[in-house]
């Protein structure tokens, strides 16, 4: 993870929520969306950008370009982590954008970049840890919980910071 980043936290098992389970059970099921088809129904890779001075990506060095320059060795590689979403952590997700949007002041707009950012670094950077649950920062006060497994990544949902113990 980048520097600036704030550490992702360890959730232990027992700490679980009923949402973690129905998205646990998705991840047995197979019951998973890839993170370019999340990233469309989010709105674009490029929200990370239209927000970045509200949750923190730096223009400069942390944003994508496009077109990448010809002697570039940037774009996709083997280097980058599989991130999938479970339908649960989907559906959870475009509820808490529903419930934003009802407080106006762009706090949806906020929060979908927020998710797009962290996306970005999960796929780039991988997590801070090499297995288990964790979660990791959003946009306070919300967190993006993430099974973490060698060489890939599932989200459970996001977690508002009173369900997180």
């Amino acid at each position: 993870m980048p520097d600036d980043a704030p550490p992702s936290s360890p959730v232990d098992t027992a700490d679980l929520t009923a949402e973690d389970r129905r998205a646990l059970a998705d991840v047995a099921a197979g019951r998973l969306i890839d993170s370019e088809t999340m990233t469309r129904r989010l709105g674009g890779w490029q929200i990370a950008r239209s927000h970045a001075p509200i949750v923190g990506l730096r223009r400069d060095t942390d944003a994508p370009r496009w077109p990448l320059p010809a002697d570039s060795s940037a774009g996709p590689s083997a280097e980058t982590i599989p991130l999938v979403w479970t339908q649960t952590a989907a559906a959870e997700c475009e509820r808490v954008r529903q419930w934003l949007a009802a407080f106006g002041h762009q706090s949806d707009q906020r929060f979908t970049a927020a998710l797009v950012t962290t996306m970005i670094r999960l796929i780039v950077d991988g997590a801070d840890q090499t297995s288990g649950i964790a979660d990791v920062p959003l946009l306070p006060p919300f967190a993006l919980r993430v099974l973490i497994a060698p060489g890939q990544l599932a989200v459970l949902g996001p977690r508002a910071r009173s369900a997180i113990r």
